[in-house]
């Protein structure tokens, strides 16, 4: 595939009866090198909510805490 790194470091999901499995891997890569191998790529929003991040883990840091934070204010 066309710019394809081989790194292949995105989320997945599974459509279930009652719901959706989310899974995901816990690299965190700068180009081709691994420079974390403990990164959290689910982000727990609400108990119902859930965000899997991929791309720059700064940002989908920050959006899933503006999500958060909105989300307790509207509870």
């Amino acid at each position: 595939m066309p710019g394809d790194d081989g790194s292949n470091n995105n989320g997945s999901h599974v459509l279930a009866q009652d719901g959706v499995v989310l899974g995901a891997d816990t690299r965190a890569t700068e180009g081709s090198i691994v420079c974390d191998k403990n990164c959290e790529k689910i982000h727990r929003i609400s108990d119902m909510i859930w965000c899997c991040g991929a791309g720059t883990s700064a940002d989908t840091e920050n959006t899933t805490g503006v999500c958060l934070n909105c989300c307790r204010l509207l509870s």
